[in-house]
């Protein structure tokens, strides 16, 4: 068998496509936790730049943070909200499709 640099996630082992797939969720969870962070920048008129300069930081370290590829800590997503004159309010709720028996309730 050659390698053409595609794949087929199904045939892929169980344990990597749940990787896979857990990869997709926390990517997703990024852009979503961004997303407000844009949304109010846009609503004051505010640039990367601009907002770099209320931070004391770079250019690029807000784009690198604002970045949906990329991961941000608590503490900067802190201090980009309080630079943005904002808090955050934060829920969590249960999936509706797991139950413990799927063994995801804990650290999966």
């Amino acid at each position: 068998m050659t390698f053409s640099g595609r794949f087929a996630e199904d045939d892929l082992p169980i344990a990597a496509r749940d990787r896979l797939a857990r990869g997709r969720r926390q990517a997703a969870f990024m852009r979503e936790v961004k997303q407000p962070l844009y949304q109010e920048m846009a609503a004051q008129g505010l640039t990367v730049t601009k907002l770099a300069e209320r931070l004391g930081v770079t250019k690029g370290a807000v784009s690198r943070a604002l970045n949906p590829d990329n991961n941000i800590e608590a503490f900067t997503l802190f201090a980009m909200a309080d630079a943005l004159g904002c808090e955050w309010q934060v829920s969590l709720r249960r999936r509706e499709n797991t139950t413990e028996a799927d063994g995801r309730g804990l650290g999966a």
